[in-house]
């Protein structure tokens, strides 16, 4: 799944895939503007492991939930 499809799929601004990558928006905008960047490895993982997660969530325990949400 590249950005674009994130994007589209799960309908989130481009301020929160920063904030799901732990990268600036501007460089979130460098993905989305004209000439275009391709992300680094580590911030295409994390949106794949933010996908998996979202995808899988009524099927994770609510214990595991509450620990990976709690801040």
């Amino acid at each position: 799944m590249d950005v674009f499809e994130f994007y589209r799929k799960w309908n989130v601004t481009q301020k929160q895939i920063a904030i799901i990558c732990g990268c600036s928006i501007a460089t979130v905008g460098r993905w989305f503007g004209s000439p275009r960047q391709v992300p680094e490895f580590i911030y295409m993982r994390r949106l794949a492991e933010m996908d998996l997660i979202w995808e899988l969530w009524e099927q994770i325990p609510d214990e595991l939930k509450e620990r990976l949400c709690s801040r």
